[in-house]
């Protein structure tokens, strides 16, 4: 049910450059594209030609302007934020393809843009949601995760079925985003040094 609709100051820049980070970025042998293949490319370096920019909606360094809870589908924020903004280019310039990574996840986010030019705000937040509501194999479970995390993972899960109220949520067993445990609040994204198309997700 859509709920208050996010407002921007139409003074302010709606791009942030950020410093790049440090960021470890997941092996390929872990890598994991949105639909759960890996025939994507890396990054294409379009920092050594230009800084890139970050929409406001999606960045780790403005107040937080959107609350979105990684446990949900997309189907359930979406609804809050003006689709004026959803459609807004997610960088600055505009890229065809992102990839998102993150230290507490062993799978890399790819985002396509779905107008085939431009990645939008909508196309990564759709992205997220695709990507850690996918299913965890057994073999993932207990090859990328030690005893210790496998406990909290499936404690996490536990959570999750519970709180969404729902047999069918149950069912679908573990999911990647208990790969988060407690920390699956969007934080927001924060550049990666030498790669303008990669950023880090952030999360609390």
């Amino acid at each position: 049910m859509p709920g208050k609709h996010v407002r921007i100051d139409e003074r302010q820049n709606e791009y942030f450059s950020p410093r790049p980070e440090i960021v470890a970025i997941p092996s390929r042998h872990h890598s994991s594209t949105s639909s759960g293949s890996s025939s994507h490319h890396g990054s294409s370096h379009h920092s050594s030609l230009r800084p890139v920019g970050i929409h406001r909606l999606l960045s780790a360094a403005s107040p937080a302007l959107i609350q979105v809870d990684l446990r949900q589908s997309a189907h359930h924020y979406i609804p809050t934020i003006s689709s004026t903004f959803l459609a807004r280019p997610a960088t600055e310039p505009p890229l065809p393809r992102l990839t998102l990574v993150s230290s507490h996840l062993p799978w890399r986010v790819h985002v396509d843009a779905s107008n085939g030019r431009a990645v939008t705000v909508q196309d990564v937040l759709a992205a997220l949601s695709h990507t850690l509501r996918a299913p965890v194999t057994e073999a993932e479970f207990h090859t990328l995760l030690g005893h210790s995390d496998r406990r909290r993972a499936a404690a996490a899960y536990t959570e999750r079925y519970r709180r969404a109220g729902t047999p069918e949520e149950k069912r679908a067993g573990l999911r990647r985003v208990d790969f988060l445990m407690s920390r699956y609040h969007f934080a927001g994204l924060e550049a990666v040094r030498g790669h303008g198309d990669v950023w880090a997700l952030c999360v609390r």
